[in-house]
Parts: C-alpha cells; sequence; structure tokens
C-alpha cells in the first residue's frame, strides 16, 4: 500500500490518518459534509404546499446525490405549480406509479412515498423520464430531454 503525505497508508476505499497514536484511524468522509448543504433545498422542496411528506428527517436521509439532483430539477422546472395531481394519477399508473394525494385545505398535495426506490420512480415522473411510444404504446424511460 503506497504511504501517503501525513506518513499513513491510503487506499482507495478509504482515507486513514496516522497520528502521534500508532493506531490508524478512518477520517470523516468529505462527501457527507457537502450533504449538509444540501439540507436546506431539500426543506424547501418538503415544505412546497403541493407536497406532502410523512417523515422529513428520514426523507432528508435517504436523499442521496441523485435524489438531490433529481429534486433541484423538479423545482427549476416548476412542475409541481403545473400539474394536478388527480389528472396525472392515470398517466403514472401506466408506468407503475401509484401517486398517493392528500388533501391540503383547498388544494390537493402529493404524498412523497417513504421507501427509496418508490420516491425515486416518483421523481422520474415528476422530472418527465417516462414517455409512452405513440406507435406501441409501449412505456420507456428516457435519458434525454431534447425536444423534437
Amino acid at each position: 500500500m503506497p504511504e501517503n503525505a501525513s506518513g499513513g497508508s491510503s487506499s482507495s476505499s478509504s482515507l486513514l490518518i496516522r497520528s502521534k497514536n500508532p493506531r490508524r484511524c478512518q477520517a470523516e468522509n468529505p462527501l457527507k459534509l457537502l450533504s449538509e448543504f444540501a439540507g436546506p433545498a431539500l426543506n424547501d422542496f418538503a415544505a412546497n404546499e403541493a407536497l406532502k411528506v410523512e417523515n422529513l428527517a428520514a426523507f432528508v436521509e435517504m436523499s442521496d446525490h441523485w435524489i438531490r439532483g433529481k429534486v433541484a430539477l423538479v423545482m427549476q422546472n416548476g412542475i409541481l405549480d403545473r400539474i394536478d395531481f388527480e389528472a396525472a394519477k392515470a398517466s403514472a399508473l401506466v408506468f407503475g406509479i401509484n401517486l398517493e394525494t392528500q388533501a391540503n385545505g383547498e388544494k390537493v398535495a402529493l404524498v412523497l412515498p417513504e421507501k427509496k426506490a418508490e420516491l425515486k420512480k416518483l421523481l422520474r415522473f415528476l422530472d418527465e423520464d417516462y414517455f409512452q411510444s405513440v406507435l406501441s404504446s409501449t412505456p420507456h424511460l428516457s435519458n434525454s430531454k431534447r425536444r423534437v
């Protein structure tokens, strides 16, 4: 294993630092620190009146890089302000997504799933990553937002 500048050993899987103590200790993951900056953005997303988040702490905890990116895209395109969730339920079912809604005053709010896989499917739906083939009506997952 190669030696790093601090005199300790390093590997690709973790950062090890040797201090005066002969025992090695693992440094804090710098990517975890970056997630602290995403907290306020996730809180803003969850506070949107078009959404209902049952457990905010769990939502923030499970929000990995991919989820944070999709949340940013959904917020950026403003789909939550333009979509009628009751009307979108039928479209979502085509792709195997069950949109759960709940009354929020006079409006209807979309309940965010508590399971990570379901949340990812919902965020893909809100970011319009799904489409249905015109010829065969086959549902597809898109990797492009290029307009035709």
